[in-house]
């Protein structure tokens, strides 16, 4: 199954480092709402296209 508090730690440190916008749910504060913006978009397809390549 899904391990949640895995989720939750990775969706923190992500946004700790910028890759992604988080927020609380103002309908449900059980949920969060994870917004990512062009710019980091971008940055994070970049990283990813280095990866890919240097696994090629």
């Amino acid at each position: 199954g899904i391990d949640q508090s895995r989720i939750v730690k990775s969706v923190k440190e992500l946004s700790k480092k910028g890759y992604l916008n988080k927020c609380r749910d103002p309908h449900d504060s059980r949920n969060v709402i994870i917004v990512v913006s062009v710019k980091q978009h971008n940055y994070i397809k970049n990283i990813l296209s280095e990866i890919n390549i240097n696994e090629t």
